[in-house]
């Protein structure tokens, strides 16, 4: 087990080892271009082994950026490559046995896990990233997830929102369930002054091309606010992107809407910023929100569980993602009222803090030796 505290500096401090060993992280990919999850999952493991964990890192595809400490691929095109289960089946018999930990993220690499910890007898945790999946509502979704979740000692869930979600379909597990926060890196530690004079403001979203992002929808509302001069960048890419140039073309947003595709350097796209625009379908938590609050923007956000604990009235404002109109009022109110800008994107930058990496590391250290513990009893 481990028994630890936390000194001034945020740096947890491990003070015995006993009968832990390795934790191994399984996910589908940990490409920083992947999203959210994959983010998550690159930070928590490199926090465990600043702790001094024996944290581990397996990627089921191809990771064009895989250069990582104590981390592996497979090397597969994708997760639900025939192949995959050989893989992870073959990992786990190699390098995983009775006293570790093996934390899956996602589906299928949660599936694979599952039906494979009886393999090696180590204790199972899976994080639930999201509070929607298709996968739920269906008869074969819950054949699969009955394959998943009752195998776990713990299911965390990344929100108040995603536990909701996750026991409103599976009302049983509510035992195993438990809240950890994402945490995020934190670029800034101190607030950036907004140039609120500037004579063509910038708005922002980041996240991959897809439908969950609702990125047609936030272009409908850009088309709403023709009388208004900005520029609205969108940094990400994914399989909405051809849809979303025909609508920019068909509605002469050209001047006005950029798609960034990657973009390497987000930190410093937020910096030149004056609103973060996240009209999200469905969000687990909404780490975007947090590095954006945290570059001090204000948020025009959807009105939805996960992304609603992240951000709130101090300084946001909240729509419905399904209104265009509601969407392009906020977005207007923000752009016509510097003011309001700066004082929303103080109040932003202060509730950032409350997100830190370091304290989602340490809540997941605390999960990892109650677990251990529960697993030595037995």
């Amino acid at each position: 087990m481990f028994y630890g505290n936390t000194d001034g500096s945020g740096n947890f401090l491990l003070e015995r080892v006993g009968n832990m060993g390795r934790v191994h992280h399984i996910i589908n990919s940990y490409s920083l271009h992947a999203g959210g999850a994959e983010r998550l999952v690159r930070g928590l493991h490199l926090g465990l082994r600043r702790q001094g964990l024996d944290s581990r890192l397996l990627g089921i595809e191809h990771q064009a950026d895989h250069e990582e400490e104590a981390a592996v691929s497979l090397g597969l095109p994708s997760a639900k490559s025939y192949k995959a289960f050989a893989g992870v089946r073959a990992y786990l018999k190699r390098e995983c046995g009775p006293q570790d930990i093996v934390h899956a993220h996602l589906f299928p690499s949660n599936l694979y896990a599952g039906l494979l910890r009886k393999h090696c007898g180590a204790a199972m945790v899976t994080t639930e990233h999201n509070t929607h999946n298709r996968r739920r509502g269906t008869l074969l979704g819950s054949i699969i997830d009955r394959l998943i979740y009752p195998k776990c000692e713990q299911i965390v869930c990344i929100s108040e929102g995603t536990q909701g979600a996750m026991l409103q379909w599976m009302p049983q597990l509510a035992a195993r369930t438990t809240v950890i926060t994402n945490g995020v890196d934190l670029p800034f530690a101190q607030y950036l002054k907004l140039d609120s004079n500037k004579e063509r403001p910038l708005i922002v979203s980041v996240g991959n091309l897809r439908e969950q992002k609702n990125y047609p929808k936030a272009l409908e509302a850009i088309a709403l606010l023709g009388d208004l001069d900005f520029e609205y960048h969108i940094a990400g890419e994914g399989a909405d992107r051809k849809a979303l140039e025909a609508y920019i073309s068909a509605h002469g947003l050209a001047g006005k809407v950029r798609l960034l595709g990657h973009t390497q350097d987000v930190p410093q796209l937020l910096q030149h910023a004056d609103l973060f625009f996240m009209p999200s379908m469905w969000e687990g938590f909404g780490m975007a929100a947090v590095e954006a609050m945290n570059a001090g923007l204000p948020v025009v956000a959807s009105d939805i569980d996960g992304l609603g604990e992240v951000v709130d009235a101090s300084c946001a404002s909240l729509c419905d993602p399904s209104d265009a109109s509601s969407m392009a009022g906020a977005i207007r109110n923000y752009l016509e009222n510097p003011g309001l800008r700066s004082a929303h994107g103080r109040a932003g930058f202060q509730r950032s803090l409350e997100f830190s990496e370091q304290a989602m590391v340490d809540g997941y250290v605390e999960l990892y030796s109650e677990m251990i513990k529960e697993v030595s009893k037995k």
